[in-house]
C-alpha cells in the first residue's frame, strides 16, 4: 500500500503464481485463506487473478478449438479439391485416349 492507503497494481511474479497454484490445490476458491500467504495482495486482487486466469484459459481453449476446426475444414476442402482434380485428370486421359484412337484410324 502507498501513503494514501491505496493498493498499488503490480504484475504477479512467477513465484506468486506458483504459490497460488499450490494454495489452490489445498483451499480451492476459499480465497480468504490466500490472503495470509500474499502480504502484498488484497482479497480482491487474489480473486481477480483467479477469475482472469480462468477466463484466459477458457479463451485459449476456445482459440485452440477454432484452430483445429479451421485446419480440419482446410484439409477437407483440399481433399475434395484433389478428388475433383483427379476426376478431371482421369476424364482428360480418357479423352486423350479417344483422340489417339481416332487419329490412328
Amino acid at each position: 500500500m502507498n501513503a494514501t492507503n491505496t493498493v498499488m497494481r503490480k504484475t504477479w511474479t512467477s513465484q506468486e503464481k506458483e504459490r497460488f497454484v499450490q494454495l489452490y490445490k489445498i483451499h480451492r476458491i476459499n480465497f480468504d485463506q490466500y490472503v495470509y500467504h500474499f502480504e502484498n495482495r488484497t482479497l480482491s486482487q487474489i480473486k481477480s487473478f483467479y477469475y482472469n486466469q480462468k477466463y484466459n484459459n477458457r479463451q485459449l481453449e476456445n482459440q485452440k478449438q477454432r484452430n483445429e476446426d479451421f485446419q480440419s475444414s482446410i484439409l477437407k476442402a483440399y481433399s475434395q479439391s484433389f478428388d475433383s482434380v483427379s476426376h478431371i485428370a482421369g476424364n482428360l486421359t480418357d479423352d486423350a485416349d479417344t483422340i489417339h484412337y481416332f487419329c490412328d484410324l
